[in-house]
């Protein structure tokens, strides 16, 4: 298995530190134009990245208070070029950056 077959789900619940800590990151890279998403993604060496609002479906961290976390296997096709899963409709199975880079 590789870490770019996931999708990773989390809920961060208000009014905890990481809940702040989350903020600020996600101010740092909005000054920088940057998505807290992309960047999530990226960090994690994952195919997707979700936050949600609602925590009952995930499971709670042991070690980090206020995390919520659910990991599943990524949707789609895998791309032949990065190797990210991405539900995609052309021929060649591009996630949509490589088609727009290739094409």
């Amino acid at each position: 298995k590789h870490s770019l077959e996931a999708s990773v789900t989390i809920c961060i619940k208000k009014k905890t530190p990481l809940y702040e800590t989350i903020q600020q990151l996600q101010q740092i890279l909005a000054h920088n134009n940057e998505s807290y998403k992309q960047f999530m993604k990226e960090y994690l060496i994952v195919s997707h990245f979700v936050t949600i609002d609602d925590y009952q479906l995930l499971h709670e961290s042991p070690l980090i208070k206020g995390l919520y976390i659910s990991v599943s296997r990524a949707k789609g096709d895998k791309c032949p070029r990065c190797w990210q899963w991405e539900e995609n409709n052309n021929d060649q199975h591009l996630c949509n950056r490589c088609f727009k880079l290739v094409n």
